[in-house]
């Protein structure tokens, strides 16, 4: 039976693609009020995220098919059903988009709009509904019998000796950064986590993924995969090094000079220079291209001075340097005339200011510049350049250390599920704890798919949705954390797991407006994905 879940879930996820493909094509060439209407930001907002959808479910169908394979029959007779939950939802949403965007046409025996719809409809009991799919997987997270955080595959010599290593680290002095510094809690016990860095670079587990001659570990993808998942199964708390050594890092390498690589790279991999990054400002949230930042030639020693403000900036208060797009050509607008510079924090002329959350953490600042001095060195590229050089930094963003993001979203999970099952609120949640469990599996898979065709070649339209996808479900994450703690999620919590959570619930109403809004993603994904037009100017309706 669970084999036969799985292939119908196959079946009604290439049903929902075919469905999906019929209705681009209709979008594409359809034209009313004088354009296409896949121009229509309402269309592409609701066929970017079916497209994300039907994405998760496929992955989830692949992933389920390779545990079979693996002879893991409990985690995928599990994974099967969620998939074939998933699956027959994405494919009844599918067939329904179809008839909307096709209209009236949608309605006619004649065209094949209607045959996606009747499928899904035909699907919808087969082997028990989507809902009670999910309710099982809910109730038996909450017992204890599917666990959110798979066990380490065993026979892995590597990932045995970082699990040791973290455990005999993550002591003594360093027991009380267990679980801490993720979301909500980013700005606890700074100096702390500092010295954590060091130790990291101590062991060698700094810069895995960068090549030895730079100065890092040069591991294998499998093999850095293995150290973030297992960073999160220790508790390793939220890496003040992350914004060096996993953004401006590789960045360097791809478009430093050798001088900023040697000068740069020793203090990121030593876990002694923290960063910052300074792209956001209170006119360029989302609409990055609208930075108003200047940076003008010093006369008399060539160096960059910066003038403006940048905002919500993560971890400035702790950071020693930060990396500013800033406009560098007089009169420029929009993408052009824009610079990538390297400036230090501590200097006259720059003055941060922690903001404060709603959950009350302070890890995100704004930050003034009034002719804060740049070395004429320490600009990647020249003016004109520094659109190129910030895409390309926002691409690393995208990398392995996903895998340890999902392994912190796991234990998030385990946690809610306890909570809900002390507070007798398992029940009634069920089918949200199974669709949550599902969610984060069908983002692993994708997550590991994406990287292995990202390793042998540039990586498919999908990875434009993780962004989206993984803020989505995190954001009713912290909703289903609340949920489960009843009544007493009003109060503010003593107990550790709870509070954390408390916390996670609130800061994560920020999942998805910071690194891109989701309606910013849905454009994005609809318009670089899925090749629909952009809306023209001044005719949004």
């Amino acid at each position: 039976l669970d084999r036969a879940r799985l292939v119908h879930a196959a079946e009604a996820v290439g049903a929902a693609r075919g469905a999906f493909a019929l209705t681009l094509a209709h979008l594409r060439q359809r034209v009313q009020f004088g354009r296409a209407i896949a121009s229509f930001q309402a269309i592409k907002h609701r066929m970017a995220d079916l497209f994300v959808r039907i994405n998760a479910a496929a992955a989830l169908v692949g992933g389920a098919a390779a545990a079979f394979d693996a002879g893991e029959e409990a985690l995928a007779a599990a994974e099967a059903r969620a998939a074939w939950a998933l699956a027959r939802e994405v494919l009844a949403l599918a067939g329904a988009e179809a008839i909307q965007f096709h209209g009236g046409l949608g309605l006619t025996w004649e065209h094949p709009a209607q045959l996606f719809h009747k499928r899904g409809l035909a699907l919808a009991h087969v082997l028990g509904t989507a809902e009670a799919e999910a309710e099982a997987l809910g109730t038996a997270l909450a017992r204890g019998a599917l666990p959110a955080i798979p066990p380490a595959p065993a026979g892995d010599a590597f990932r045995a000796r970082v699990a040791a290593w973290l455990g005999a680290s993550l002591a003594g002095r360093f027991a009380p950064l267990r679980h801490r510094g993720g979301a909500g809690d980013g700005d606890a016990l700074p100096d702390l986590r500092k010295d954590w860095e060091r130790c990291l670079a101590a062991g060698g587990w700094t810069g895995l993924g960068l090549p030895r001659a730079a100065g890092g570990q040069g591991l294998s993808v499998a093999d850095q995969v293995a150290f973030h998942e297992e960073y999160a199964r220790a508790g390793g708390p939220g890496r003040l090094g992350h914004i060096g050594e996993g953004l401006l890092a590789p960045t360097l390498l791809a478009f430093g000079s050798p001088d900023q690589q040697a000068r740069h790279l020793p203090g990121i991999l030593a876990g002694t220079t923290f960063w910052a990054q300074g792209y956001s400002e209170p006119g360029a949230g989302s609409d990055l291209a609208a930075v108003a930042t200047r940076a003008r030639r010093s006369p008399d020693t060539g160096d960059w001075l910066v003038t403006g403000q940048k905002v919500w900036t993560s971890l400035a208060h702790v950071a020693d340097w930060i990396f500013v797009l800033a406009r560098a050509v007089p009169g420029s607008t929009g993408r052009e005339g824009l610079i990538f510079l390297l400036l230090p924090l501590a200097q006259p002329g720059v003055t941060v200011r922690p903001i404060r959350q709603l959950g009350g953490g302070a890890e995100f600042n704004e930050v003034f510049f009034d002719d804060a001095r740049a070395a004429a060195g320490d600009a990647l590229g020249g003016p004109g350049e520094g659109w190129r050089v910030a895409m390309a930094l926002l691409g690393f963003e995208r990398g392995i250390s996903t895998l340890g993001q999902q392994m912190g979203f796991a234990r998030e999970l385990a946690e809610i599920a306890a909570v809900a099952r002390a507070e007798g609120t398992e029940a009634r949640l069920a089918p949200r704890l199974g669709r949550a469990w599902a969610g984060l599996r069908a983002m692993r898979h994708g997550a590991l798919a994406t990287l292995a065709a990202a390793t042998a070649g540039p990586a498919g339209p999908e990875l434009l949705g993780y962004k989206y996808e993984w803020s989505v479900w995190h954001r009713a994450l912290g909703e289903l954390a609340l949920a489960a703690m009843g009544p007493g999620a009003a109060l503010q919590a003593r107990e550790p797991v709870r509070a954390r959570l408390q916390a996670m619930a609130l800061f994560a109403r920020a999942d998805t407006i910071y690194g891109g809004t989701s309606e910013i993603q849905l454009n994005l994904i609809a318009e670089r994905a899925l090749g629909m037009p952009r809306e023209p100017r001044g005719e949004g309706r």
